[in-house]
């Protein structure tokens, strides 16, 4: 495996590119986000009228950061205010992100008036690397019979959902009345950096000539950061047989493979 990296590397001098890692080419520094001072405040939350109303509204504010910061209650649509309106009941993460990509969140509910129905925290278990092995456990209060449904199946009366694979899901909660409160949750694959990932990256990539620092501090991946940075192309790179390369006589097993994409995809966390 270490010679034929090393023999790819050296492939590099006839204009191949490979990761970025292998060559005289530094990459920019990563940005450390834990220096950024990006903050979040929460300055107002209205909540709905009505059962089924969409009246309720968040404004939020920000400081610290880089550039200008978008605003976001759902983590996908973003935009340049901390105000959002034509909410519907339920429990939202806000986020704020700067120009470098930096993010803080907090969460906030928005209630309805004059019912007690609300959803106090949702459990998990780790679905394992391509397993679904995923569980959550709904905590709600409410009047009467509390109902709960996940994404767009049916409700039951169970607050426990089971044989989940990794990904994000929404839970409803409806009491007897017909209020109806959201919150969205995570479950993750649960792979560890430290327990199946690292010897592998380490083992594999982290050697002379290549990954052990020999083509500058920042590609050097004995430093978990440095792997971070790279992770996307890691993964890509692991998943369509370009590393190790294909001319090679090793090659990572499917299970390598797997636990690389699995810890990237729950975020490439130092775990």
């Amino acid at each position: 495996m270490k010679r034929s990296i090393r023999t790819y590397c050296v492939a590099l001098s006839l204009g191949l590119l490979w990761l970025s890692g292998c060559s005289s080419e530094k990459d920019p520094e990563p940005v450390n986000c834990a220096d950024s001072g990006l903050q979040i405040e929460i300055d107002n939350v209205k909540n709905v009228s009505d059962c089924l109303a969409k009246d309720g509204a968040v404004t939020a504010s920000a400081q610290g950061g880089q550039g200008d910061l978008l605003y976001s209650v759902n983590g996908v649509d973003f935009q340049a205010t901390g105000v959002f309106s034509g909410l519907s009941a339920g429990n939202y993460v806000v986020t704020v992100r700067d120009v470098n990509e930096c993010e803080v969140t907090t969460s906030i509910t928005i209630g309805v008036v004059g019912s007690s129905l609300v959803i106090n925290s949702i459990s998990t278990t780790s679905a394992g690397c391509d397993s679904e092995g995923g569980e959550l456990v709904v905590n709600a209060t409410g009047e009467g019979q509390l109902s709960y449904q996940l994404d767009n199946g049916t409700f039951q009366s169970l607050n426990t959902f089971s044989g989940l694979a990794a990904g994000t899901y929404k839970i409803v909660v409806k009491d007897e009345a017909g209020c109806q409160v959201f919150a969205q949750k995570t479950i993750f694959n649960g792979t560890s950096y430290e327990q199946q990932v690292k010897e592998i990256i380490i083992t594999n990539c982290a050697i002379e000539g290549c990954h052990n620092g020999d083509q500058g501090a920042n590609l050097n991946w004995n430093v978990f950061a440095n792997v971070k940075e790279h992770a996307d192309n890691i993964k890509k790179l692991t998943q369509n047989g370009d590393m190790p390369p294909p001319d090679s006589n090793q090659s990572l097993s499917q299970e390598e493979k797997d636990l690389i994409a699995c810890w990237v995809e729950d975020g490439a966390l130092k775990n």
